[in-house]
């Protein structure tokens, strides 16, 4: 959770830095340290440049830093305390050129032996390296090169290196050819590394290509010998007599690139005579590997690419693998050696998300695009079940020249347009037995790229004729023989065409811009507006020209030949076509621009500005009614889905008004009705609302706010009826949900929850709180949502089936449902902490991960289980009296299994099991599972035994609705010879498990002490 009492830093804390048990970071110009809790986060320092301090650096068991207290750039150095913060140097200042007490490079600033190394120019003398132990006495130069440029023109990228306690760099006096030098922080031990062993072949000149590159204990670099000779890869253990070019036979070329440290040595790509190839060394020639030998030659398949490799914590690479002309990749896998290199997973096996996208309602339906294995349309009326495809084809990306593009809906018919079985692109609709083909354009005429119109129940559309040039409007009804030419644009190309009410209005340009009206028919269509030598400007949103009707009357803003916005009307002729207002002159000279014109209550409402000025301007269509309602910071690029939409009586829209970020204003069309609805990220961060859409009473956006990221909001209008709909991930920074699509009682949109990918997502507008359903639970008396996404072994992957118990708990079961696999429970613990506590215990060893949803305030939690782990989890901090407590995952301890103690034959004779209110009979009856419990104030009892199915059953300990422990007993004797055990505990008093296998008599016990949460898996306990 966020530590308390920081919220008076006014910045977001940065360059965190742990030095020992605490951490050291810098918000805005100040320097804080923290030890995690609000009594020990202190501010030490504030500077006076902001943006510094930088460079935080632990060494030493100090912090080593750059910062300016107003006499330029200083080392300084940190004990955790205000007066242990203090600087370590003071230059001379830098007359006439002040700005070169500020020429420390942060880029360079290493640790080696507890030193921290830097380059700097101390005025006196030209940039040198220096060190510091802390001390002022211990901080000093250790070169004299006394030369401008002894690290050459981009020091500090990769020319530096630490091996062990020694600091190993490329430099040049001036006189000699750039080598490789070495310091361990004295000015005696600073030499040239070759100075260390005259006789040793050392290479003299400097890096190239990636510099130097070390593990730690090992370096890598590209050099050669000063006659040219054995050019090629280095390695040294920072020593002149450990310095040697690495012998690969030959084939690993000069140069390297993307080198990645891993365990004893570097992975790095270099070019052999098979192409480009991965390669691996440990610093010997027996250890240097070709790990990659992929053909250089003719076929397109042929794999001749990769990018940087990625480290596992068990010590293995996963690397891609492209084609060459990259439209897949692969993913491989490899322990450093080339037998151990191989194939992970094909690109055609791998399908992470379908990218929903161009969402269409049409009645109760939502047509869209998506991406996978196929590309295509797709429809949905809100279930899996419902979700089919359209219209696909194979493919692996999203960009492919056949997919569909420029969805319309009209009426009951989906239109859109698509080249799959054609050379050009056609126009395509829906039909019961599959999507029609409507036109069949030769070489020659070809539909334009742009977003069919919808007029009078038909479409329209651009169509472009290339000898002679023509272009050209058609229409479409759904049938062949309904798509035909409406008319011809003459004496000029068409730009854009939008519908306004019952006409289209369209730009027409050649040596100047014009304006047509049109209603669909060549009688019908003329010229309304012709800028002719005048200079006139129309402005855009996306791909429209800007109308808006306001009774009669259609209106649309322009520029004028004075730089200044201006007002238009138009009757439909040209006579009736004319400027009606003109915005006042405006103090910058930059030429203003106009956007977001809409039409509202009589009103006409649009922004105008500069730079970084926005103005939301009001107009009734005379110069004498348009007024300035309020400016504000530009809202950006992505005018169209942050702005002006209506909504309860006001207009809507995303701006900033210069103390706050981006964030959720309105207007009622009045100056004091111009406000702000809510901070939703606090201070100066942005949380810039888009994708407004207006639903069921609500106004739902997405929105970004510091701890749960970028995810679906809503609004009625107020403060406090501004809320997170539902933090959909809470384990990723965000979902960014987009598209927001209203179809059939349901808000659609795309979002990305971390992990299924980017899919379809449909919230339900007409349901409140939690509604049951197979797929989740509904506890705390309907208030949390439950859900469960399982992974076996195999990779195989599903959802868990839900089962209701009581009113706090139930469970999942994953492949059968006689086999429960995880409990889960939700209790209301504000009376003790003010917190809602969530429970869950496992009978499963799978991956799985647990969400629980807060359907009052829309804040998730995700529990994860990783693969090969019995987890229990008792979070009583899970859901605060704000929401979701943090958005860390809960801790799933590595539980081992509980030591049963020894087997031994009962007395009694073999038999059966006979259940009771005390006693679960279990895996057919062989198996008697008792429980007898103490809790923490000593009380002591017998747990009360409820079946659940043939193999599986719980007990409660205080109340017949709170499910405190669920075990179960399987026959696992086909695998091993053995029956196995499970418990899961969704309670942490102590307890004592009794299991009896009543055919052979012998017994078993698991012992819980008080205070833990347990599950275990005995795969051997008979």
């Amino acid at each position: 959770g966020p530590v308390p009492g920081l919220a008076s830093t006014h910045g977001r804390p940065s360059q965190l830095t742990a030095v020992g048990d605490r951490v050291f970071f810098n918000a805005f110009n100040e320097l804080w340290v923290s030890d995690g809790s609000g009594p020990g986060s202190v501010r030490l320092k504030s500077f006076a440049q902001p943006g510094l301090p930088e460079a935080l650096t632990a060494a030493g068991g100090r912090l080593f830093l750059i910062a300016n207290d107003g006499q330029g750039s200083e080392l300084w150095t940190s004990d955790g305390t205000a007066a242990g913060t203090r600087a370590l140097t003071q230059f001379a200042p830098a007359t006439p050129f002040p700005a070169v007490t500020d020429s420390f490079d942060p880029w360079v600033f290493k640790v080696a032996g507890g030193l921290v190394y830097f380059i700097v120019n101390d005025v006196l003398h030209e940039d040198e390296l220096w060190r510091s132990d802390g001390t002022t006495a211990g901080t000093f130069a250790v070169t004299d090169f006394d030369f401008h440029q002894p690290f050459g023109d981009d020091f500090g990228y990769g020319f530096f290196a630490v091996v062990g306690d020694r600091f190993l760099f490329q430099a040049t006096d001036g006189f000699e050819i750039p080598a490789l030098w070495v310091t361990t922080g004295t000015r005696d031990s600073t030499r040239p590394l070759a100075d260390e062993c005259p006789s040793c072949a050392l290479p003299r000149v400097g890096g190239v290509g990636s510099g130097l590159v070390s593990t730690g204990i090992r370096l890598l670099f590209p050099a050669a010998l000063p006659d040219n000779t054995h050019g090629g890869i280095w390695t040294s253990d920072g020593t002149a007599r450990g310095t040697r070019q690495l012998d690969c036979g030959g084939t690993c070329g000069n140069l390297f690139s993307d080198p990645v440290a891993g365990s004893g040595g570097l992975y790095f790509n270099t070019t052999s005579r098979s192409g480009l190839d991965l390669w691996f060394t440990d610093g010997t020639t027996a250890g240097t590997h070709r790990l990659t030998a992929f053909p250089q030659g003719g076929s397109d398949a042929a794999q001749v690419r990769y990018s940087l490799p990625v480290r596992t914590p068990d010590g293995r690479f996963f690397f891609n693998v492209y084609n060459r002309d990259h439209s897949s990749r692969d993913l491989w896998i490899s322990r450093g050696t080339p037998a151990s290199s191989q194939l992970f997973l094909s690109a055609t096996d791998l399908v992470l998300e379908s990218s929903p996208h161009d969402l269409r309602p049409l009645g109760e339906r939502l047509f869209f695009l998506a991406c996978g294995p196929e590309i295509g349309l797709w429809e949905t009326t809100g279930s899996a079940a419902s979700t089919v495809s359209v219209w696909t084809e194979p493919s692996s990306y999203c960009d492919s020249t056949a997919a569909p593009y420029g969805l319309t809906a009209v009426g009951d018919t989906l239109f859109f347009l698509s080249r799959e079985g054609s050379e050009h692109d056609q126009l395509w609709r829906t039909g019961p037995a599959g999507p029609v083909r409507l036109t069949d354009f030769a070489a020659g005429r070809s539909i334009v790229f742009r977003q069919p119109v919808v007029l009078g129940g038909r479409i329209y559309f651009e169509v472009h004729t290339d000898s002679p040039y023509q272009s050209e409007v058609w229409r479409s009804d759904g049938t062949a023989q309904g798509t035909v030419k409406a008319f011809e644009i003459s004496g000029g190309r068409l730009e854009h065409m939008v519908a306004v009410g019952d006409e289209l209005y369209l730009l027409v340009a050649d040596s100047t811009q014009r304006i047509w009206r049109s209603d669909g028919t060549p009688a019908g269509t003329r010229e309304i507006l012709n800028a002719g030598s005048g200079f006139l400007e129309f402005f855009y949103e996306g791909d429209e020209i800007l109308f808006a009707r306001l009774g009669a009357r259609v209106f649309f803003t322009a520029l004028g030949s004075s730089d200044k916005p201006e007002i238009w009307e138009t009757d439909g002729t040209a006579a009736g076509t004319h400027r009606v207002a003109e915005l006042p002159e405006r103090a910058s000279p930059n030429k203003l621009q106009s956007w977001g014109l809409v039409a509202f209550q009589g009103a006409l409402y649009f922004f105008a500005g500069q730079g970084n000025r926005a103005e939301l301007w009001r107009s009734d269509g005379t110069q004498f009614g348009t007024f300035l309602l309020r400016a504000f910071e530009d809202p950006g690029f992505y005018r169209r889905e942050r702005g002006l939409t209506p909504f309860g009586g006001a207009l809507y829209f995303a701006a900033s008004g210069g103390q706050e970020g981006e964030e959720l204003w309105r207007t009622d069309g009045t100056p004091a009705g111009t406000v702000p609805v809510r901070d939703i990220s606090p201070g100066a961060e942005s949380s810039s609302p888009a994708s407004f859409t207006v639903a069921a009473g609500r106004l739902y956006f997405a929105a970004t706010e510091p701890v749960h990221g970028r995810e679906l909001w809503e609004s009625d209008g107020t403060a406090t009826g501004t809320r997170l709909v539902q933090d959909i991930a809470p384990l990723a920074s965000s979902s960014a949900p987009a598209d927001l699509t209203v179809a059939g009682g349901r808000l659609y949109f795309a979002a990305d929850d971390g992990l299924a990918g980017r899919e379809l997502w449909a919230l339900s507008l007409t349901g409140t709180g939690c509604q049951p359903s197979p797929a989740h639970l509904c506890l705390g008396d309907g208030r949390f949502q439950v859900e469960i996404a399982w992974q076996d072994f195999e990779g195989n992957a599903g959802a868990g089936t839900a089962v209701p118990l009581t009113g706090d708990t139930g469970y999942f079961w994953f492949f059968d449902p006689a086999n429960v696999e995880a409990v889960v429970k939700v209790l209301d613990g504000q009376g003790l902490n003010g917190h809602q506590w969530v429970f869950y215990g496992a009978l499963s060893n799978v991956e799985y991960t647990v969400t629980v949803i807060d359907t009052q305030t829309g804040l998730s939690r995700r529990y994860r289980n990783p693969s090969g782990v019995f987890a229990s989890v008792g979070d009583t901090e899970g859901f605060g009296p704000r929401g979701a407590y943090s958005t860390a995952p809960a801790a799933a301890p590595r539980i081992p299994a509980t030591a049963p103690r020894a087997e031994r034959s009962a007395a009694a004779p073999a038999g059966s099991c006979q259940a009771g209110p005390e006693r679960l009979c279990l895996n057919g009856g062989r198996f008697a599972v008792e429980v007898a419990w103490k809790d923490f104030q000593g009380n002591t009892g017998r747990g009360q035994a409820v079946p659940l199915s043939g193999d599986t059953g719980y007990f409660w300990f205080f109340d017949a609705a709170n499910v405190e422990l669920v075990t179960k007993a399987l026959d696992g004797t086909a695998l091993n010879g053995k029956f196995w055990f499970f418990y899961g505990a969704l309670s942490n008093v102590e307890y004592r498990i009794t299991v009896t296998d009543t055919t052979t008599g012998k017994t078993k016990t698991y012992t819980n002490p008080a205070g833990r949460f347990a599950s275990v898996g005995d795969t051997a306990a008979f």
